[in-house]
């Protein structure tokens, strides 16, 4: 229900809360086990999403999980880095910025 849900968003309004539903369907198959998970959608999804909202700090955020599971340290640096010196501006994003940015800080050592 919840990945129709948000193919449903994303055809009423792409740019909905910044690409809100762009960024869960890229959530969804990042973490969706086989044979449903899907890397390739999910990094499509998250860069649709920060296309559409480049100053997001979820979509950032998004980007650089992404980035840090395939191994990709330079690139995750870079959106942990974005994540860190942007502020949560839109009203769902402020009900979890301070873990957005927490993880991010967290991450950037590692990579």
């Amino acid at each position: 229900a919840g990945v129709q849900h948000a193919r449903d968003l994303i055809a009423l309004d792409p740019g909905y809360d910044d690409g809100l539903g762009d960024f869960l369907l890229a959530s969804f198959y990042l973490v969706a086990p086989w044979p449903i998970g899907d890397s390739d959608e999910a990094l499509r999804h998250y860069q649709r999403a920060a296309e559409l909202a480049p100053e997001s700090v979820r979509n950032q955020y998004g980007l650089g999980v992404y980035w840090a599971r395939e191994g990709e340290a330079e690139r995750a640096r870079g959106s942990f880095q974005r994540v860190l010196s942007m502020p949560c501006l839109s009203s769902s994003e402020k009900l979890f910025c301070d873990f957005m940015k927490s993880e991010a800080r967290r991450a950037l050592p590692g990579l």
